[in-house]
């Protein structure tokens, strides 16, 4: 035998462990498979189910419960002090009834005798104007009197007249047909003509009568017309006088109001409601920047105010549904509760002109809906937080997952 020859051969080698262990053979247990095939299919349909199925894209925006008619926030119109509290917390008043009285500060400032001596004279000359108010009243009624009784006077001359002149009339005719009587006989010759000339002179003298009693007449007329006229004169002269003094009383009745207004102010409802938030007490120092009380509209609804920002109200429109979820009821122990939008306001509002309930530093649109009365809270009152989850679009549920990669994505 050789030196490099091989010790073994390598078919001698294989044969021998082929003896000894037989082939090898790669096994898989065949439910292994199945579960393999198994888990990738249900991948697949949860990843179809990801990429298709649609879910709500929502926003949560703040809100605040409001009366229907609004929150009537009341100021006093100057600064001063409560002298008197007129309502109490919760109660009814009616419209222009008084809710508070004020003491000005101006009016305290310039002190009480300067005003009570402004008053003094503002009345002093009230009651001189009022006195000759009633004497223009007494001058003008006893004016009718003496008109009417002139007038009186003159229709029973001119009725007098009347007859008067019917009779003169009458004579007249009488002298007349005498005196063609008499004419007639003196044709005949059965008068003498003195006697014509007689019954010429009564007939004359009717005549003078007559036109006598005309001018009477007219005089008489011509009294009356001139009566009525002085009569209508008189009475456009006060009421001239009247209107000038009334005006001059108006304006003094304006200045005494004014200084009954420096003296003591009255704050009003100016509208029926239920009295909240009622912030002074007698004696209080109150400032017109501030408000002193609310007023509820006694017949309002309560509404739900929405201040949603510009981002959400794309698909905001009426008639849809928000859930609302009360601070004062927690949505683990109360859920949510519906509401239904009834508008949409058509311009952004800023907060700080609002005086929004709560923090916000953008403009927001006001969105307000309706409450279901079914499931609304019983203790519910206007000024009420809540939370709203705003339903703003739809989206694939791989589209909410893969939306901070593509924020990511969008940022690099």
């Amino acid at each position: 035998m050789t030196m490099n020859a091989e010790l073994f051969r390598s078919d001698v080698l294989q044969r021998q462990t082929g003896m000894a262990m037989g082939d090898v053979l790669q096994w898989e247990p065949p439910r292994g498979r199945v579960l393999l095939l198994l888990f990738l299919g249900v991948f697949g349909l949860l990843l179809g189910f990801a990429a298709l199925a649609p879910v709500a894209r929502s926003e949560v925006v703040r809100g605040v419960i409001s009366a229907d008619g609004g929150l009537g926030k009341l100021h006093v119109p100057a600064a001063g002090q409560v002298e008197q509290l007129l309502v109490r917390e919760g109660q009814l008043v009616a419209g222009g009834e008084a809710l508070l009285t004020l003491t000005p500060a101006a009016y305290e400032a310039a002190g009480p005798l300067s005003h009570r001596f402004v008053a003094d004279a503002l009345a002093q000359q009230l009651s001189v104007l009022q006195s000759q108010l009633a004497l223009l009243n007494v001058r003008q009624a006893r004016d009718e009197d003496d008109a009417a009784q002139r007038r009186q006077t003159l229709q029973q001359a001119l009725a007098l007249q009347a007859q008067e002149q019917a009779l003169v009339q009458q004579r007249l005719v009488l002298a007349d047909e005498a005196l063609q009587r008499s004419a007639t006989l003196l044709e005949r010759r059965l008068v003498a003509p003195a006697s014509h000339a007689q019954a010429r002179e009564v007939q004359v003298s009717a005549r003078q009568a007559v036109v006598a009693q005309d001018l009477a007449h007219s005089r008489l007329q011509e009294a009356l017309l001139a009566l009525e006229q002085e009569a209508r004169h008189a009475a456009m002269d006060l009421a001239a006088e009247t209107l000038r003094l009334e005006l001059a009383v108006s304006q003094l009745q304006v200045q005494q109001q004014e200084q009954a207004r420096q003296a003591r102010i009255t704050l009003r409802a100016p509208v029926p409601g239920r009295v909240a938030g009622l912030l002074v007490a007698e004696g209080m120092s109150v400032d017109p920047a501030r408000p002193v009380l609310t007023l509820l509209p006694a017949s309002g609804e309560l509404v739900a105010r929405l201040f949603v920002p510009s981002r959400a109200t794309g698909s905001l429109q009426a008639g849809q549904v928000v859930q609302l979820v009360y601070d004062a009821y927690p949505q683990s122990i109360h859920g949510s509760f519906p509401a239904r939008i009834s508008s949409v306001s058509e311009t952004t509002v800023d907060p700080r002109e609002y005086l929004v309930p709560f923090d916000s530093a953008e403009p927001v649109f006001l969105v307000q809906a309706a409450l279901e009365r079914d499931s609304m809270p019983g203790a519910l009152r206007a000024g009420m937080l809540f939370t709203a989850h705003v339903q703003t679009g739809r989206e694939s549920l791989l589209a909410r997952i893969t939306a901070p990669l593509r924020r990511l994505e969008s940022l690099l």
